[in-house]
């Protein structure tokens, strides 16, 4: 990053060749306001705002950093005559709001001066669309995939090939590193761990460090609208919801999974960033957690209260666990269900389906692809327009018992799918509550299905893909597929 900081100091005059003693220099006044401009600099901006970002266009999009308290701060950007100011509180935050343009990918530039004299300047900035993407390990998976050189290597499916032809200039991604556990654990930072933090342009080199998500969704996106993309990859494998909330600012231990330790550390020092929306990709770390929901409306609520979004206005779009070999075979399909229902509780807020595309050996599965342009159909049809598709996959609306059979009519589908006659991963159940594999086809509607067993006389529930592992092979006309479900509450 090329930063160019000059600061300008008074000194006393030295003592002259005569050895008389020369009369002090006197500092000026003080100008009007409190500000000296004779202190020496602290300004400081966050690792974020730097050399290759991108800006979000047609808005007012913060720059901010430290200073010393008081100072005056200036912003002049490329592509407005008239700088921005403002005053650094007393804490030594200054945020400076910047009207952004419509989207260019000609390069900007910007000089922020503070009233000591120091200057930074920010270049090759460009203007376009800027998304958040948090979670644990599945989002943070990146392009090369995990444990590259040794026996546990996962990799992103067809990585090699999409990373061949990943020269996109105008489309960028910033890696925020991980916390400083130590200094997390006490209070929200106001910086990043600088360590690796930087605005990175999408090369085949360099796009292997890009979150696989985080590279399908913004490439699709670059490529739809033809005009820049910023991704923010903000992401920690291994950690539960708490970690990532607002916690009541108690001190806690110097480890990732502690309530609000990435909160601090990793969320809190760039949530100035002015930002379209967010992705969120989480909950194997939270199987068990009976709270989740609830924890999850609270996140999301301090998450846009923190980006000054009182309105909801910023959507959140995110993925349902995926289909894996856990050892409890209903823990993950309980996330699932749990993920599924508190969409309707999250205003603007949209969930997509893994359901068929887990690997039952790996966690972290190879099709990162599926899952990111999922995403992007609901940014595609509600933020940006461009897409037609409902995003929403079908999903389970009601259930008619017919004489031995069970009837179930899914929402969001005007007809369905599947590759197989009997629709695998279909299980009925009388009211003994015991489960056995159904026989279901489509039918007799184009978005219905006719579940039955000779073992179940008086149906009384249905269950699909309500399993820790399952291969979903139920699709809507758009190739979405059924949202796991079951009818009961057992």
């Amino acid at each position: 990053m090329k930063r160019i900081s000059t600061i300008i100091l008074t000194a006393a005059l030295a003592l002259g060749c005569s050895g008389e003693e020369q009369d002090p220099v006197r500092q000026p006044d003080v100008p009007s306001g409190g500000l000296n401009p004779y202190l020496p600099s602290e300004l400081d901006l966050p690792a974020i705002i730097s050399d290759n970002m991108v800006l979000q266009q047609n808005t007012q999009a913060n720059i901010w950093g430290k200073a010393i308290p008081g100072s005056e701060i200036t912003v002049q950007t490329s592509w407005r005559t008239e700088p921005f100011t403002s005053i650094t509180g007393n804490d030594g935050i200054w945020v400076v709001p910047v009207d952004t343009p419509s989207a260019t990918e000609e390069p900007q530039s910007m000089t922020i001066k503070d009233s000591q004299r120091a200057e930074e300047k920010i270049e090759n900035i460009l203007i376009g669309e800027v998304w958040l993407c948090s979670g644990q390990s599945n989002m943070e998976m990146p392009m090369r995939g995990f444990g590259v050189n040794t026996d546990n290597y996962q990799p992103v499916k067809d990585s090699e090939q999409e990373l061949s032809t990943a020269n996109f200039p105008s489309f960028r991604y910033f890696k925020v590193p991980y916390a400083d556990l130590k200094a997390a654990a006490v209070e929200p930072q106001f910086d990043i761990n600088k360590g690796n933090g930087e605005w990175t342009v999408c090369t085949p080199t360099d796009a292997k460090e890009f979150s696989a998500i985080a590279f399908f969704f913004g490439r699709k996106l670059h490529q739809s609208l033809g005009i820049p993309v910023g991704m923010i990859g903000c992401s920690y494998g291994g950690t539960p919801i708490a970690a990532w909330m607002k916690n009541s600012g108690e001190v806690v231990a110097a480890e990732k999974r502690s309530p609000g330790i990435l909160y601090n550390g990793m969320i809190w020092p760039i949530h100035y960033y002015t930002l379209r929306g967010f992705l969120w990709y989480q909950g194997e770390s939270d199987l068990s957690n009976t709270d989740y929901a609830e924890n999850m409306k609270e996140m999301v609520s301090r998450w846009r209260s923190d980006w000054g979004d009182m309105e909801n206005s910023l959507p959140f779009y995110y993925v349902q666990v995926a289909p894996y070999g856990y050892k409890d075979n209903l823990s993950a399909a309980r996330m699932m269900e749990t993920q599924f229902n508190v969409m309707s509780e999250i205003p603007n807020s949209g969930v997509v389906s893994t359901s068929d595309v887990g690997d039952r050996e790996y966690q972290h599965y190879p099709d990162k692809k599926v899952p990111a342009e999922r995403l992007l159909l609901w940014a595609g049809k509600n933020v940006y327009g461009f897409s037609d598709v409902d995003p929403h996959g079908p999903a389970y609306e009601s259930m008619e018992i017919s004489g031995n059979k069970a009837i179930i009519t899914f929402s969001h589908a005007e007809s369905l799918v599947c590759g197989y006659r009997n629709i695998p991963y279909v299980q009925i159940a009388g009211n003994d509550r015991q489960f056995y594999s159904a026989e279901a086809v489509i039918g007799p509607g184009p978005c219905q299905i006719t579940v039955s067993s000779p073992q179940v006389a008086e149906p009384a529930a249905v269950r699909y893909c309500f399993t820790s592992w399952h291969v979903g092979t139920l699709y809507n006309q758009d190739g979405l597929p059924v949202y796991p479900f079951r009818t009961d509450k057992w």
